[in-house]
């Protein structure tokens, strides 16, 4: 397909009254639509520049973001694009360590990144149970340990 001509013109210079001669500037095609984003551009003439904004939870992926009209065309834009951002989940857990006379209890942080797109949403929801699981076992086992320092203590 043949880049359309802009219907804008430039009009040289007459030094000698010679008669006026116009250029036709060269327009590139629309820009396409983008998921996750939009295209800023003022125009589509030659020599314009377009950059690629992604919306809020996605990002920008490819060569560039910012491309040029250059020839009446934007270029390949097949591997530009916004790609949603991956959710780093943070995960809180206690750890209990007992003497005989107090409880301690030491908060840790842990940081689970699930970017793998190997992974289902079905193994993802099964993790996440298997990791509730796992909370409820050991708040139960902290509650036991603090009645059974509780008895200890004040028999």
């Amino acid at each position: 397909m043949e880049p359309e001509t802009a219907k804008t013109h430039i009009q040289t210079e007459n030094p000698q009254n010679r008669p006026h001669s116009c250029e036709a500037l060269k327009s590139c095609e629309d820009l396409p639509s983008v998921v996750g984003g939009v295209w800023n551009a003022t125009n589509t003439l030659e020599g314009s520049n377009a950059t690629l904004s992604c919306f809020h939870g996605y990002e920008a992926t490819g060569k560039s973001g910012n491309i040029q009209c250059h020839n009446g065309s934007w270029g390949n834009l097949t591997n530009i694009k916004c790609i949603p951002i991956v959710p780093i989940s943070t995960t809180m857990t206690t750890k209990a360590v007992t003497t005989s006379e107090e409880l301690i209890t030491e908060p840790t942080t842990s940081i689970e990144m699930s970017a793998s797109p190997d992974r289902t949403d079905n193994e993802l929801e099964g993790s996440s149970r298997h990791n509730y699981v796992i909370t409820i076992c050991v708040v139960v086992l902290v509650v036991i340990i603090i009645v059974i320092i509780a008895v200890v203590l004040y028999r």
